[in-house]
């Protein structure tokens, strides 16, 4: 009997070894970030449509909130979170889940991407 339990909470421990206990975050929206960007440390998730690129660099993006896409009045105001990007470059309209972390540099609060995800397309042109 001793081995058979014994045998049952070394199965149920190894279980939880080989899937893990770490509890995973889903991913933030644009408008939960933006609200307060000083807030988020480490690394996190982030969903948004990308919206523009910057004149001034061209690695920086601004994202928008997944909401956006829901307002057909011509005077929606658009928050966009900047995002610093790596080498993948999505096109205006891409949704993207982007990880990374969020730093403060000298114009304010930026999301350094390590990894950018494409995850659907949208026509902005519809809801402009």
């Amino acid at each position: 009997m001793r081995i058979v339990m014994f045998c049952g909470i070394f199965l149920v421990g190894m279980a939880l070894f080989v899937t893990g206990c770490e509890k995973i975050s889903p991913p933030l929206g644009v408008g939960q970030v933006v609200s307060d960007p000083g807030a988020f440390s480490g690394t996190m998730d982030v969903i948004g449509i990308a919206y523009a690129y910057s004149s001034s660099d061209p690695n920086v993006m601004g994202i928008m909130d997944l909401g956006e896409l829901k307002c057909a009045s011509p005077g929606c105001t658009k928050v966009l979170l900047p995002v610093r990007l790596g080498d993948t470059r999505p096109v205006i309209g891409d949704e993207v889940r982007v990880t990374g972390v969020m730093v403060k540099d000298a114009s304010g609060y930026l999301f350094k991407a390590e990894r950018v995800q494409i995850l659907a397309r949208h026509n902005l042109e519809a809801f402009k």
